[in-house]
């Protein structure tokens, strides 16, 4: 915890404990995410903080009060997780610095550096400074976080990150008559199979930093996920296409976002609103129900199966979903080519600003 003076005022910094649920709900529901397309979260479940924390197991998130305002005037969250070196098998320590807001009734007041300055001070007393490393996003158009990042001194990169709603309604893509491809949901018992899909996923993304390795361990703790908070759900699902021989040669997985989380587009832009009019990217009230992909590869022969199997799964995901989102560095060649990607619009573009790394670490992100 920490104390600083805010325009005369003291402003609290601490750690949000579970007793904290219903101010994490209230802050982060109190502000829309701005950008090219802003967005408005809302919290559906009644522990906020398992709804914010599920896909960043151990986040260590910080929140701001002020003297006499009842809710939280500021939060952001750090995540502390593990990813290896761009073909490598040497694992670093790594921090995501994420979820940052500020109530827009007390911005322009030092708030959001407090946090930071907090929360790289909980860094710094837990990980050996010349091996962590400090990463984050930010949208395209959100001078904001820009700015709050450049303050932190941010070192911002030249690696782009596509990030879009994903019309999920689409005519079947057509294979070639020799080839027929068998899509199915992949199921816990078949350890065999899963062993084949983690292997093939690790060697998939072998080239990439920001990825940490899977064991089948990992892999099946992740896809028999269900407990959050209080509720219960089944919250992913992964997709394998196989060949007539049975063997795997494509998957990918959902996180079903919508379950714990309503995401609104807010004020979308003319251009924007344009398009949605054209290609119904998500619907006239702005509610996306949201699945977020993960997980994503193909054997390098099988493109085409690949390709057959992202187009099953936006069919498939209809009953779930009006919206499914996939992030994925545009400038990479494999998983360009997976999506055909220029025919999906529009899109936002989220930016990498890296705040620490080691010497000679090369940033090169799979994000899915």
């Amino acid at each position: 915890m920490s104390l600083v003076k805010i325009q005369g005022k003291e402003l609290i910094v601490s750690q949000a404990g579970p007793e904290d649920s219903f101010a994490s709900k209230q802050m982060q529901e109190s502000y829309t995410e701005g950008g090219r397309i802003s967005t408005r979260v809302t919290i559906k479940i009644e522990d906020a903080n398992a709804a914010l924390d599920i896909a960043h197991p151990g986040n260590y998130r910080l929140l701001a009060f002020l003297p006499d305002v009842t809710m939280p005037v500021g939060t952001l969250a750090g995540w502390p997780h593990k990813v290896k070196a761009a073909n490598s098998d040497e694992l670093y320590p790594a921090i995501l610095v994420h979820r940052l807001a500020v109530h827009p009734d007390y911005r322009q007041q030092g708030i959001a550096k407090a946090l930071w300055l907090e929360l790289d001070r909980w860094i710094k007393s837990n990980f050996e400074a010349e091996k962590v490393i400090v990463y984050g996003y930010y949208q395209n158009g959100n001078q904001a976080s820009r700015a709050w990042f450049k303050s932190c001194g941010g070192n911002f990169t030249n690696l782009q990150i596509t990030n879009a709603p994903i019309k999920t309604v689409t005519p079947t893509l057509e294979i070639k008559a020799e080839q027929t491809y068998t899509v199915q949901e992949l199921e816990l018992s078949n350890r065999d199979q899963i062993a084949e899909v983690v292997n093939s996923l690790n060697e998939f993304y072998a080239g990439f930093s920001l990825f940490k390795p899977q064991s089948v361990d990992e892999f099946v703790d992740w896809l028999s996920l269900k407990n959050v908070g209080n509720s219960t759900y089944k919250l992913n699902r992964y997709y394998v296409a196989t060949t007539p021989d049975k063997k795997v040669v494509a998957g990918i997985g959902i996180f079903d976002l919508n379950q714990l989380i309503d995401v609104r587009v807010v004020n979308p832009p003319a251009a924007v609103q344009l398009l949605n009019k054209l290609l119904k990217i998500f619907p006239k009230d702005g509610l996306l129900k949201t699945g977020q992909m993960n997980r994503v590869w193909y054997h390098p022969d099988y493109l085409e199966a690949g390709r057959f199997l992202w187009q099953e799964v936006r069919q498939r995901e209809n009953k779930y979903s009006n919206n499914l989102l996939v992030s994925f560095d545009s400038s990479d060649n494999k998983l360009s080519r997976f999506f055909n990607f220029s025919k999906f619009q529009p899109t936002t573009r989220n930016n990498l600003v890296v705040l620490a790394a080691p010497k000679g670490f090369v940033i090169s992100s799979p994000i899915v």
